[in-house]
């Protein structure tokens, strides 16, 4: 059996790593900024959307292989919070979170050489604690 991991997160090879897994790392081949403002689905789904975009973006590169893919949206109050992307922004974003609860939800997507699909969407529901602003 041959797997790919559709990612280039040091983290989630080094999940795969700790299991013992023998796989190959690819980047994902899909525009994900572009499916996240294309889609209109509740942010679960779009979780999965984005997971099953990124496994099928590589079967077609590794046909005979297990393809494997993830994502995480995490949202606040039902609105999705995006990668900071700047200290100030980063800042702003932990300021808006503390004190209260925000969802994570984390979909991966197997796909099979044949096709086949296993996908599995996880919730978690995490609280942040006060920060004073040299915390921040």
């Amino acid at each position: 059996m041959k797997l790919v991991l559709a990612s280039t997160s040091r983290y989630r090879a080094a999940l795969l790593e700790r299991l013992g897994l023998s796989f190959t790392v690819a980047a994902p081949e899909c525009d994900e900024e572009a499916l996240k403002q294309a889609a209109r689905v509740p942010l679960d789904h779009l979780a999965l959307l984005l997971a099953r975009a990124k496994a099928r973006s590589l079967a077609p590169l590794y046909p005979d292989s297990f393809v494997l893919a993830g994502d995480q949206v995490a949202d606040l109050d039902g609105e999705p919070l995006d990668k900071p992307g700047t200290r100030e922004n980063a800042i702003e974003q932990l300021k808006r979170m503390q004190g209260r609860s925000h969802r994570l939800w984390t979909a991966l997507v197997l796909r099979a050489p044949d096709g086949d699909e296993q996908a599995h969407i996880d919730l978690h529901t995490l609280t942040m604690r006060h920060l004073s602003d040299d915390e921040i």
